[in-house]
């Protein structure tokens, strides 16, 4: 480097003697970061070790036109743990303004830690082979340095004054010669900060790993250290893509596309908008990152269908609720100046007024709001600010009825069985309530999706003051972690319509569940204002009004399930069942006491009346039943009638006094038992391990007698 250096300095002067005169400012940058991989070969852009290489363009732009860049250098510094400080590993190539023949490039050097690449043009007064430096930015070398740790950081930056007064031009209006003003100017861009791993720049990603010296190469399914060092980049739609560091340099940026999954150990954000995670009607991108600094800011969006509610959280943080609502005409608008959205009063337990652009409050991250959207049409609305990661503590605090409306604080689904083990739920009621835009669909280990989706909001009752802890840990990729029930397990699914209002509860059967209070799985009912809610209690009651009742799936025969219902208005009420995944042979029977009825909703829906302002909590019953007689619909409007749950167990339904007797005979008139029944509308035989066969059942009641002919099967 020395010689070279004393070789410039010895040409500028004997050139400064016949120089006209004339002077001009050069600026110098560094630009087009990338990665390649060299084979070995002498096919392609250079020849050298095979290994992975950092290159990178050296560029100028003049101040006054008209000039020619006669002979230069650069020099710079660089991190000696992540390039090689071999100067046979570096090379250099010719950039457009010196792809002249008039130009050689001497072998880069490496002095103290600095590298040096020049530049020389032919010694003598013709013009004719050099390019012109104009004031735009033009490439004069390439420069490839080999990565020895494909981690760090290549930390390359100007080293300035030495290569002040080294830069020589010619004029095109005179054969004189003269060197650029000293010092240069240099442009703020550097490499300090850029990662090697992986690069966004010049509009494609290159990577260490490459099969080739030209073509460029990436591989998502690798996590190394990323820069997005220009320009707008994208990860892939498809598969996760996997970093270690991710840094958006300034003015660069990145998008998550709705399909999109990004996982990085950590994320730096310098850009003002930097980062967008998209959201379209049927996913949302996912960014898993376990830390985020930077300063810049992110937008993640959240679709809404047109005229929708939904509780949604914000993952970000700095946004006040008026800033919201004026960049989102997606939410809706109400007469005067009021904005679909507003947060929960749980003293009160209700929803507060409606916020206005004016509202000054910020956002909270993992708080819960209520969003409306337009009638106008379905679209996008857009939270921005600071991107939250790491450990995240949602407050939970005690008041009215100990209802929060919370969420997800996070830009990719949580797992809902890590939320659900937290131990901060209030007995009965373990589980999450998220708000379909009429009611609140239950969801915990027995019901719903197993993934709760970014910056999706619940109700949830607490046990105390607390904290519900989020961490990365709980985090996964779910792009289209829709809230729709589940339905794996048999379930029915009771409904009410009263007053144009439909309300449902569900039953599931769910092996290993009891018939009493099972913790994760039965979930006690967030009861709505629409003014009709319908519920159930537990086969062994504990005085909580459930949502979601779960129940062994051993015998569906064996338990009568209380059902409730509250209705502001009265009036008539029709009940229905959907029924999933049930034995084809079951039937779903309600009983209404106070009628007297029986009705099977497998097949019929049953209609009554109720009062104003109704709490009925002891008037409906549900029965399960593996009926294998054909009975007439006479039974079930309230005749006495017997059946077979196959061989276990025969059934008499109907008002019997304690003076009755059955006796069940088989076709051969052999008697098979004798059983004293109970007052009451209900008596179970039992009747273990008897044939498949048909069997006759006389019921004798002081004075009254009547037969049933039972078929059995096992």
């Amino acid at each position: 480097m020395k010689k070279i250096r004393l070789l410039l300095v010895a040409l500028g002067l004997l050139l400064a003697i016949v120089s006209s005169g004339q002077t001009t400012t050069l600026t110098f940058k560094l630009a087009n970061p990338r990665v390649l991989f060299n084979d070995g070969s002498t096919t392609g852009l250079f020849i050298g070790i095979p290994g992975d290489y950092f290159v990178f363009d050296v560029q100028i732009k003049a101040a006054d036109l008209g000039t020619y860049m006669f002979s230069g250098q650069a020099m710079f510094s660089f991190d000696n743990t992540c390039l090689s400080t071999n100067p046979s590993n570096w090379y250099t190539t010719k950039g457009p303004l010196s792809s002249s023949n008039r130009y050689t490039l001497p072998n880069p050097t490496i002095t103290g830690g600095i590298a040096n690449v020049a530049w020389v043009g032919a010694d003598y007064i013709s013009s004719l082979g050099f390019k012109p430096v104009t004031g735009s930015y033009q490439a004069v070398v390439t420069v490839y340095a080999l990565i020895v740790d494909p981690t760090g950081k290549a930390d390359i930056d100007f080293v300035k004054s030495p290569m002040d007064g080294q830069q020589f031009y010619k004029n095109t209006a005179s054969s004189g010669y003269g060197s650029y003003v000293n010092p240069n100017l240099y442009d703020a861009s550097n490499f300090v900060n850029t990662y090697v791993g992986r690069i966004y720049a010049n509009n494609q990603w290159t990577q260490i790993g490459g099969n080739t010296d030209i073509v460029p190469f990436v591989n998502w399914a690798t996590a190394v250290n990323t820069s997005i060092w220009d320009g707008s980049a994208t990860i892939p739609t498809t598969g996760t893509s996997l970093a270690s560091a991710v840094r958006i340099h300034s003015g660069a940026t990145l998008t998550v596309p709705p399909t999109g999954q990004l996982t990085a150990a950590s994320l730096e954000n310098n850009t003002v908008n930097g980062l967008t995670i998209q959201s379209d009607a049927t996913n949302t991108g996912s960014l898993i990152a376990t830390t985020a600094t930077g300063t810049g800011t992110a937008t993640v969006q959240r679709y809404m269908a047109a005229s929708s509610w939904r509780i949604a959280t914000s993952p970000l943080s700095g946004q006040t609720i008026g800033g919201f609502l004026t960049a989102n005409p997606t939410v809706a608008t109400a007469p005067g100046s009021l904005r679909g959205m507003t947060d929960y009063d749980m003293a009160n337990n209700a929803w507060n007024p409606f916020f206005t652009n004016g509202t000054a409050d910020a956002i909270t991250v993992g708080k819960g709001y209520l969003l409306r959207a337009s009638t106008a049409g379905a679209g996008v609305v857009s939270f921005n600010g600071n991107l939250n990661a790491g450990n995240t503590n949602v407050g939970l605090t005690m008041a009215g009825t100990n209802w929060n409306c919370i969420g997800n604080p996070y830009t990719a689904a949580v797992t809902k069985t890590t939320l659900l083990a937290s131990g901060v739920f209030e007995s009965g009621y373990t589980a999450l309530y998220v708000f379909n835009g009429l009611t609140y669909d239950i969801i915990n280990l027995g019901n719903g999706q197993a993934d709760i989706q970014a910056g999706q909001g619940f109700m949830v009752k607490a046990l105390s003051a607390t904290n519900l802890a989020f961490t990365p840990s709980m985090e996964v990729h779910d792009n289209a972690a829709v809230l729709k029930s589940a339905s794996v397990f048999p379930e029915i699914k009771l409904s009410a319509l009263n007053n144009n209002i439909i309300a449902s509860t569900s039953i599931k059967f769910i092996a290993g569940t009891t018939t009493g209070l099972d913790e994760g799985y039965d979930a006690g009912i967030f009861k709505s204002d629409l003014g009709l809610n319908i519920y159930t209690r537990l086969v062994e009651d504990n005085g909580i009004d459930f949502g979601l009742q779960c129940l062994p799936n051993s015998d569906f025969s064996s338990m009568i399930i209380p059902v409730g219902i509250d209705s502001k208005a009265g009036g008539e009420v029709v009940f229905s069942t959907e029924l999933t995944n049930l034995p084809s042979d079951c039937k779903v029977i309600l009983e209404d006491k106070l009628n007297k009825t029986f009705t099977d909703l497998s097949k019929n829906v049953y209609r009554t009346t109720i009062d104003v302002n109704s709490i009925v909590a002891d008037r409906f019953q549900i029965h399960t039943s593996y009926q294998t007689t054909g009975l007439s619909e006479a039974y079930f409007n309230g005749s006495l009638s017997a059946y077979a749950i196959r061989n276990v167990e025969i059934r008499v339904k109907g008002e019997v006094s304690n003076q009755a007797v059955a006796s069940l005979y088989d076709v051969q008139g052999r008697l098979i038992l004798t059983k004293k029944l109970e007052a009451g509308n209900l008596n179970v035989i039992k009747t273990p391990n008897i044939k498949t066969a048909i069997y006759m059942l006389f019921v004798k009641d002081n004075d009254k007698i009547q037969g049933f002919k039972i078929p059995v099967t096992e």
